[in-house]
């Protein structure tokens, strides 16, 4: 009796975290998109505003150095930290954000 007592506390106390991690994990995705690797980068301007930016550094599992911009209408665009006209965008998007935009990095590993 009391194994089938512990044994259902155990199920009982399983289901309860991996819905609870599951819940947690729902609401993380739903508020924060994370964008893929960019496989190449391009120097051609962005013209769409500007939603999120990402830094994404040349380490595992991505393996070219870029910025990565999310476009309001959800669009990625996978630029050369080179591009000739990316510093002044990139200003001129901060100047007329109300919150300042930061590139956030694509991948920490701790």
């Amino acid at each position: 009796m009391w194994t089938s007592l512990s044994s259902s506390r155990g199920i009982s106390l399983l289901t309860v975290t991996i819905v609870i991690c599951m819940s947690a994990s729902e609401v993380y995705s739903q508020n924060q998109r994370t964008p893929k690797c960019c496989p190449a980068v391009s120097r051609k301007r962005i013209t769409e505003r500007i939603a999120e930016c990402y830094i994404q550094k040349p380490e595992f599992p991505c393996r070219i150095n870029a910025y990565l911009f999310v476009t309001i209408s959800g669009k990625e665009w996978c630029v050369d930290p080179d591009a000739s006209w990316l510093k002044n965008r990139l200003n001129q998007v901060r100047r007329r954000r109300i919150q300042p935009l930061t590139c956030d990095p694509l991948f920490t590993l701790d």
